[in-house]
């Protein structure tokens, strides 16, 4: 079936500041099994917040760029506080999955993508990228 993990291709990688998005095959890993023919993408994002920040405003604002149709899950998947990033601030690692269901992601189709979520957070989230 279409949701079966075994039956995906994915890629994925971890997204750091400056926002540069990485060569396929330096970062992260592409791991290709037997596909039905649909791809999810999995994308990683670790972002800077203020300790008031809820995951849930986080996920329900990266919805809102124009290409949230595309966005299969939004997942959190870890928290950080310490001193790395400071007093009254977390880190959230997010996992974006992301498939078109009609044609394959382009690399290009990807960044655009991602880089509209950074933008939105940033500007509407006060989030950051974590380096």
């Amino acid at each position: 079936t279409r949701d079966s993990a075994a039956k995906r291709s994915c890629f994925s990688r971890t997204l750091s500041a400056p926002w540069d998005p990485p060569r396929r095959g330096v970062t992260g890993g592409a791991v290709l099994e037997d596909s039905d023919g649909l791809a999810d993408l999995r994308e990683d994002l670790a972002l800077i917040v203020d300790e008031k920040t809820r995951f849930a405003d986080l996920k329900n604002r990266a919805l809102t760029v124009p290409e949230a149709g595309l966005i299969r899950e939004i997942n959190l998947f870890d928290v950080y506080r310490g001193d790395k990033i400071g007093p009254g601030r977390k880190s959230y690692a997010i996992r974006f999955v992301l498939c078109d269901g009609r044609s394959t992601l382009t690399d290009a189709r990807v960044d655009s993508i991602m880089s509209n979520v950074i933008q939105t957070l940033s500007e509407k989230e006060g989030a950051q990228i974590r380096s």
